[in-house]
């Protein structure tokens, strides 16, 4: 694939990859598993046309992008991109959380298309729990519902709270009591307010 940035602008994309390289390399083996299709060329070279982005769509959601343009035509590949970034926003990653088109196909700001993907692995856990495949992001924490017994609920209300009970319940005061111990009151002999300096 032809690479549509001059050498300065890949310069600086390459600096981006190797700064975040831990959050690439989660990213591309979350689209790999995903895909089950392996990179190829740079992280923002695989993912330029667009074609990856939708493929990691459609194994999500199956049929969600109807036609993935497969052409090299600038314009095709950017309608890719977002088409990509529609789907992701019906679904609920917040706009705020999305890269713009240009970040991608320019690598104007690689950063931000990581960030995008992580909020969407992140968004499909809560989002679409029929979703089994692999994970990307941060766990998200399911709510815990828990349920007692009448007669669990009856016996904790009838148990002293920790809380009420002070520290006598965890600390010993038989230490505090010693002769000697006064907390510095002895060595203290001013009555008056210090002196102002």
């Amino acid at each position: 694939m032809a690479d549509p940035v001059d050498s300065e602008t890949r310069l600086k994309i390459d600096g981006k990859l190797e700064e975040m390289a831990t959050e690439v390399e989660e990213v591309r083996k979350w689209i790999e598993a995903v895909t089950e299709l392996e990179m190829e060329g740079t992280f923002d070279e695989w993912l330029r046309s667009g074609v990856i982005l939708c493929e990691v769509l459609n194994k999500i959601k199956p049929g969600v992008i109807r036609k993935i343009n497969k052409g090299k035509m600038p314009f095709v590949q950017m309608e890719n991109i977002s088409n990509f970034l529609k789907v992701i926003k019906a679904m609920g990653v917040k706009e705020s959380d999305c890269f713009d088109t240009v970040d991608l196909y320019r690598g104007a700001d690689v950063a931000k298309v990581i960030q995008t993907i992580y909020a969407f692995g992140s968004h499909l856990q809560f989002a679409f729990p029929s979703y089994k495949g692999p994970q990307l992001g941060v766990k998200v924490a399911r709510k815990n519902v828990r349920t007692f017994t009448e007669t669990q609920l009856a016996a904790s209300r009838n148990e002293p709270s920790k809380m009420n009970q002070g520290s006598s319940t965890t600390m010993q005061r038989s230490e505090v009591s010693k002769q000697g111990i006064t907390f510095g009151n002895d060595a203290s002999t001013r009555t008056a307010p210090y002196p102002s300096q």
